[in-house]
C-alpha cells in the first residue's frame, strides 16, 4: 500500500481560495455600510461560490 500525501499547491489552492472568499466577505460589509445592499448581496454570494457553499433561492 501506498501512502498518499496531500500535495503543497493543493494545499496553497485551498487559502488562495479561502483568502479570496474573506475578501469579497470584507467587501460586501463595505457595500452594506454604504448602503449599496445589492452589490453587497452579490459579494456575498461570490464569497459563497468561492467557498463552495450553494444557498438554495
Amino acid at each position: 500500500m501506498k501512502a498518499t500525501q496531500i500535495q503543497p499547491a493543493v494545499v496553497e489552492a485551498g487559502l488562495e481560495r479561502k483568502r479570496c472568499a474573506d475578501i469579497a466577505d470584507l467587501q460586501a460589509l463595505h457595500f452594506e455600510r454604504k448602503k449599496m445592499f445589492p452589490v453587497a448581496r452579490a459579494l456575498k454570494a461570490v464569497a459563497q461560490e468561492i467557498r463552495g457553499v450553494h444557498s438554495q433561492v
